[in-house]
């Protein structure tokens, strides 16, 4: 097998100027006085294999290796080592130097780092620092004192099974950072409620702060939006003004359109005024041309036929046009009248509501007319400033409350303070516990640090674990104590467990971890009647004695049960008063007495009874007194503080009912005060109304006056087609007879020329007509231009002053942010300048209402807040994380499990046949848990009949029967594990004859099997006549002080090989041995 030892070479180590052996390839008995250097050849073993002074529990530093007078050591260890199934072995050589206290390595005589050497050690499976592989001499009784969990780490490590022990490793760790997680998760929550509740504390003050911070913004907004009011009230006038001057300029245009017919009408006439003078200057010339004339006279009789059907058209026209204006006037008039009467009836309701006043004028918004409570305005705004007193007044009475509240509120916290004060000092005084805790920290700190570990970690256990027992016992009076505390003194600072899991939990949390000398035990299921006594207590009485010492104590029965268990104070006579002794000194059943505060202690030595007398000192730890004279003191302070206490109570129960009372009648006041607000709304409402009917009644007169005018230039415009009508059938008539004339005379052409002279005559006449109208046309155009011309100024100054309003209302907005500016638009539509004015006065009035907070109060609350969502993510995180854990963990148990259950199974089998060989009994268990880290392996042994199977401790056993349980437990690794030696140095301390023999032939059987790994047994000596098999090698040491050097004192060779042949001629054995001389 690759890694068993064929040679060791030890230079200037420990006792060695120089030492080299070859051991054989299965058992090795090294045999040698004590002091020979056995342990040494282990501890060269242990060193050149990589192993660290630890290991070896004897020097700390390396140099303490090197023999004295050397400056160096030197190991040299060959491993055996097959490549390519040829043997090619491996020289490992670790030199020790002295004055750097350091090391150097070489591999085949080259140098190499110390890693490099480990990692070869480690492809042999050789495991130094395992005590299931490498047992040596200072290390043997720690193997049956190794715990559960230790013992189940060594032998995974010494079967070699890498997968399941890195399976076992990767539980271990998953299960640490599932407990790291839980541990986390659990902090998280906490400090989670804890902001939780401390958010939900000021949470009110909060609500406060923000409520009276957006009633600021409010106002804020309101002062804002006001300008814009005032803007708007200037935009409405202003499109007032707009609208009046284009309807201006609309009349103007529509007057400059009717003008244009009358021009065109002009230019024909004076046309055909022309037209006609040139028809009178061609008669002049042609007068001959009579037919010519005739046709001429045809013609303007067709003309004046076409012009007097135009002009009967365009008066069919004008009738209807007028019969249209007529219906307007009549339809405008009528709604004058209906506006103007319903204007009056609600001026009317307006002035006896007090409103307006006669002349129309608002009184709302004069300040004299809130104190007129005659008319309802008035009396709504009296009692509007009422209920704004009222409520003003109830807040400023609670606000008092509330300040005498806190007042009290302080106070009472006063006297809370010093009531617990008062009792925490009465109960120090009276509390012997207190005492003897401060005792305890005192005179065994380690103890007392113990002691608070426990109380903060209750729940790790399954039954309870008691606190020291001069924490938990008390003497029943001061005599007594003295006596208790003389025989359970060793032993008032031990803690008391009850089942196993909790031992194991404590001694690991407190001595292994944190490394505390303290003393604690463990009793399953004892009773303090489990305990005999002596003799019972009447007969014990008779004698003269009061009771035994375990009746003098109060205290739990399994604290009782450990001082029987640790002190046998069960098995203690006690007299308090004197008694004679005589008679107990040959009573073999008392080894302990005492009487009268005098202890009695027997002993026997060489046949002599001897007995000894002590008188007991008084108690100094079991017993107390108590001040009486200061504890009435704390009590009455107490009282008295208790009645200032309530009283303060009574007076904040009434302050609260008051205050209660208030915020109900401030509640109703604002309810009935914003019902008298929406009462006053209503009659504003009204006011609007009557001023868009002023509105619409101007508007009405305005087209009605329009109308009327238009009306007066029908009647004129009337006559004249009337006349144009006579006019025309008078030409045409004259035209007639003309052309009847012409028709009968050519002659009468000069009669023709008359009548086109005539007929020219009158158009000029009609030309003048038109000219004047086109004047008087002119003339009420340029009236309305200058009206317009009016209308535009007034326009343009209302304008200008809307400019400004909107400017100052733009400049209001600069220093807003855009939700701000959004919030002032929004704010001020559909409302007017006097509702923006009365929010922003009720704004301020809340705000008087409310305390001004401290802003730091609402940036804890956010930053805590901001906290809260910080911790929920890192609590989800943990549990997925804690969840990826468990998926994982489920997924390696289920080869690990099985696994582990067969090896352990297996060895067992093997541990149980090998006890039973010598005729004994052991068993092997797997210890199972919750928790990983706290599984580990038990070993049962049992070695006579009439004992029950006992958990294999460094204490329970003695030491001949841990070193059979050790030396079995090892050789039952050897079928499982993967090692390729193991050393055990003076396992066979201890045992008797017997079971040495049976352990060794076994031992023999075991490491003689081909394929078994190397044995190195190191003993001092061995029984005669024990098993012996031809592949053991027995290596005998021959060294010391007193060793007789050949040539120095010039004595004979010993003659190791004679001695050797005789030997076996006599016991028919073969057996080697190597000298080993001292330089």
């Amino acid at each position: 097998m690759d890694g068993k030892i064929t040679k060791v070479k030890l230079r200037n180590f420990v006792t060695y100027d120089y030492c080299e052996f070859t051991p054989g390839p299965n058992l090795n008995m090294i045999i040698g006085p004590n002091g020979t250097g056995k342990s040494s050849i282990v501890c060269g073993i242990a060193l050149g294999l990589g192993g660290s002074t630890q290991t070896l529990g004897r020097a700390k530093d390396i140099s303490d290796f090197i023999k004295h007078g050397a400056e160096k050591a030197t190991i040299e260890i060959t491993l055996f080592h097959q490549k390519k199934g040829k043997p090619s072995n491996i020289t490992i050589q670790r030199t020790l130097k002295r004055n750097t206290n350091s090391t150097s390595w070489k591999i085949d005589g080259k140098p190499y780092n110390q890693k490099d050497v480990l990692s070869l050690i480690e492809s042999f499976n050789i495991q130094i620092d395992n005590l299931c592989q490498f047992l040596p001499q200072d290390k043997v009784c720690e193997f049956a004192q190794m715990s559960s969990i230790e013992l189940l780490n060594a032998t995974l490590k010494a079967i070699g099974n890498k997968d399941l022990y890195t399976e076992y490793e990767e539980l271990l760790k998953c299960q640490e950072q599932k407990n790291i997680l839980q541990s986390n998760l659990e902090n998280q929550e906490k400090i989670l409620n804890k902001i939780k509740n401390q958010n939900e504390a000021i949470e009110r003050e909060v609500a406060k702060y923000k409520e009276r911070e957006n009633i600021l913004q409010n106002i804020r907004i309101l002062e804002k939006q006001i300008p814009w009011g005032i803007y708007d009230k200037s935009r409405e006038e202003y499109l007032e003004y707009r609208n009046k001057r284009n309807k201006q300029k609309k009349d103007i245009a529509e007057a400059e359109k009717k003008l244009l017919p009358l021009q065109e009408k002009k230019k024909e006439q004076e046309k055909k005024i022309e037209r006609a003078t040139q028809i009178e200057n061609h008669l002049e010339k042609e007068y001959e041309e009579c037919v010519k004339k005739y046709t001429e006279l045809s013609k303007e009789i067709e003309n004046l036929e076409e012009e007097n059907n135009s002009i009967i058209n365009n008066f069919l026209d004008f009738r209807e046009n007028e019969r249209e204006l007529e219906n307007k006037i009549k339809m405008h008039k009528r709604k004058m009248y209906e506006l103007e009467n319903s204007i009056e009836i609600k001026k009317k309701e307006l002035i006896e509501k007090g409103i307006i006043d006669e002349n129309g004028e608002e009184l709302y918004n004069n300040n004299s007319s809130d104190n007129d409570t005659s008319t309802e305005l008035g009396k709504i705004q009296w009692e509007l400033g009422e209920k704004a007193q009222k409520l003003f007044e109830i807040d400023a009475e609670v606000r008092s409350i509330q300040n005498k509240e806190q007042d009290i509120r302080q106070q009472n916290f006063v006297y809370i303070e010093e009531i617990d004060r008062l009792r925490k000092q009465l109960s120090d005084l009276d509390n012997i516990r207190n005492q003897r805790l401060n005792l305890l920290e005192r005179s065994h700190k380690p103890t007392f640090i113990a002691y608070q570990w426990l109380e903060k970690n209750r729940l790790m256990f399954k039954m309870h674990v008691y606190a020291p027992v001069l924490i938990e016992i008390n003497p029943k009076n001061r005599e007594c104590a003295a006596a208790v505390e003389a025989f359970t003194g060793s032993s008032l600072t031990t803690f008391v467990t009850q089942c196993k899991d909790d031992y194991d939990t404590f001694t690991n949390e407190l001595i292994d971890k944190r490394r505390l000398k303290i003393s604690v035990v463990m009793y399953e299921n004892l009773s303090v009647n489990d305990f005999e006594v002596p003799i019972p207590k009447d007969e014990l009485q008779d004698y003269g004695f009061d009771c035994y010492l375990i009746d003098l104590i109060q205290g739990p029965d399994p604290v009782k049960c450990a001082l029987c268990k640790l002190n046998n104070i069960h098995a203690v006579p006690y007299a308090g008063r004197d008694i004679d002794a005589a008679p107990f000194d040959d009573d073999h059943r008392f080894k302990n007495y005492v009487i009268n505060n005098v202890r009695y202690s027997k002993r026997a030595a060489y046949g002599m009874l001897s007995v000894r007398t002590q008188q007991l000192r008084d108690a100094k730890i079991l017993f107390s007194n108590t001040d009486t004279k200061q504890k009435l003191k704390f009590e009455n302070m107490i009282l008295d503080n208790e009645k200032m206490k309530k009283k303060l109570e009574l007076d904040m129960k009434e302050l609260v009912q008051k205050e209660s009372k208030l915020r109900t009648s401030y509640e109703k006041i604002r309810n009935e005060r914003e019902a008298i607000k929406e009462k006053k709304k209503k009659l504003l409402d009204q006011k609007r109304e009557y001023d868009r009917m002023k509105k619409q009644l101007d508007i009405v007169k305005i087209e009605y006056n329009s109308y009327s005018q238009n009306s007066s230039s029908y009647t004129e415009e009337k006559e004249n087609f009337q006349r144009k009508i006579n006019d025309n059938l008078s030409r045409r008539e004259e035209k007639l007879e003309n052309y009847t004339d012409y028709q009968k005379k050519a002659f009468e052409l000069f009669n023709q020329k008359t009548t086109i002279i005539i007929d020219n005559l009158q158009d000029s006449a009609l030309l003048s007509t038109t000219n004047e109208e086109i004047y008087n046309y002119q003339r009420f155009l340029n009236e309305m231009k200058e009206k317009y011309i009016k209308i535009d100024a007034e326009f343009k100054e209302v304008k200008n002053k809307a400019q400004s309003a909107y400017e100052e209302a733009k400049s209001s907005l600069e220093d807003l942010s855009d939700k701000e500016k959004r919030l002032v638009h929004e704010g001020f539509q559909n409302k007017t300048l006097d509702e923006l004015q009365q929010a922003l006065a009720e704004e301020k009035l809340k705000a008087e209402m409310i305390n001004e907070n401290n802003a730091d109060i609402v940036k804890e609350y956010n930053e805590r807040k901001a906290e809260i969502e910080h911790l929920k993510e890192e609590t989800n995180t943990s549990k997925n994380s804690i969840t990826e854990i468990n998926d994982n963990m489920k997924e390696i148990e289920k080869t690990f499990i099985p696994k582990i259950h067969e090896v352990i199974q297996e060895l067992d089998k093997k541990f149980s046949e090998a006890f039973d060989k010598i005729g004994c009994v052991g068993e092997i268990k797997l210890n199972e848990n919750e928790e990983y880290k706290k599984w580990g392996i038990d070993i049962y042994v049992k070695f006579r009949d009439t004992e029950e199977l006992q958990l294999l401790t460094g204490t329970r056993q003695s030491g001949g029967e841990r070193s059979v349980s050790t030396i079995l437990y090892l050789m039952t690794l050897q079928e499982f594990s993967k090692a390729p030696f193991r050393v055990v140095d003076e396992i066979n301390q201890g045992m008797d004859s017997r079971n040495e023999r049976l352990i060794h032939a076994q031992l023999v059987d075991a490491a003689s099997q081909d394929g078994t790994s190397q044995y190195f047994l190191i003993t001092p000596k061995l029984l005669p006549d024990l098993k012996y098999n031809s592949k053991m090698k027995v290596l005998c040491i021959y060294n010391g002080e007193w060793q007789m050097i050949e040539n120095k004192h010039k004595v004979d060779k010993i003659d190791f090989r004679k001695y050797i042949n005789k030997k076996k001629e006599s016991l028919g054995h073969g057996s080697q041995h190597i000298h080993k001389k001292r330089r």
